[in-house]
C-alpha cells in the first residue's frame, strides 16, 4: 500500500486511516517487522501461519474493550506474551474504585485529574487470572519506572504452546 512518500505492506496497514498523517507515521516506524492490529475490533485474524513465538504489549491492554476474548486469542497464536499494564490499586465495588475508573478513563471528575483514557481496570491479580483462565502462567514481573509513576510490566507463558516453539524454558526477555 502506498502513501506519497511511505510504502506498507498490506498486512500491516489493513483497517487504517492511511491519510492520517500521525498514523501513517507511526505505522513506518513500527511496520518493519512488527504486526498492528485494532484489537477492539472483530473477528481478530489468525496469525498461526506465521508461526509467532512472542507478543508485546506496551501501553496497550488498558485501551482493549474486551481483555478476555483477546488473551482467549493471543493462546493461540503465541506461546508467550510481554506486557505492560498500569494496574488498578483499589478494591472492587468500592467508591475508591470508582473514583479510580473515573480517572482512567479520563473523564473529568471534581477533585481529580483527567486520566489516560484507558478503557478497563484489572488488579495485578485480575490481569494474571485473566490470561491464566487462556492457559498462559505468570513467569517474570519487574516494575517499570516511568517518571514519577510506574507501572508493571508481565511475562506470561504458555505452556500447552512451548513444545511448539523456538522460546527457550528459563529465557530471561527484559533485564
Amino acid at each position: 500500500m502506498e502513501v506519497p512518500g511511505r510504502q506498507f505492506s498490506q498486512q500491516c496497514c489493513e483497517g487504517f486511516d492511511l491519510t492520517d498523517p500521525i498514523i501513517s507515521c507511526r505505522l513506518e516506524f513500527y511496520c518493519g517487522n512488527t504486526i498492528v492490529l485494532d484489537l477492539n475490533s472483530r473477528p481478530l485474524p489468525n496469525l498461526r501461519h506465521l508461526k509467532l513465538d512472542v507478543a508485546v504489549f506496551a501501553g496497550v491492554l488498558e485501551y482493549i474493550s474486551d481483555l478476555d476474548s483477546v488473551v482467549r486469542w493471543l493462546s493461540f497464536q503465541v506461546a508467550m506474551c510481554v506486557a505492560s499494564y498500569g494496574c488498578a490499586h483499589t478494591r472492587p465495588r468500592t467508591i475508591g474504585r470508582f473514583k479510580e475508573t473515573i480517572r482512567r478513563t479520563g473523564a473529568v471528575w471534581p477533585g481529580l485529574r483527567n486520566g489516560a483514557g484507558w478503557i478497563n481496570t484489572f488488579t495485578e491479580d485480575a490481569l494474571v487470572q485473566t490470561f491464566s483462565a487462556e492457559g498462559f502462567i505468570l513467569t517474570e514481573t519487574h516494575v517499570w519506572h516511568v517518571g514519577e509513576s510506574s507501572e508493571r510490566i508481565f511475562v506470561f507463558s504458555s505452556v500447552a504452546r512451548r513444545r511448539e516453539t523456538n522460546v527457550p524454558r528459563g529465557y530471561r526477555y527484559l533485564s
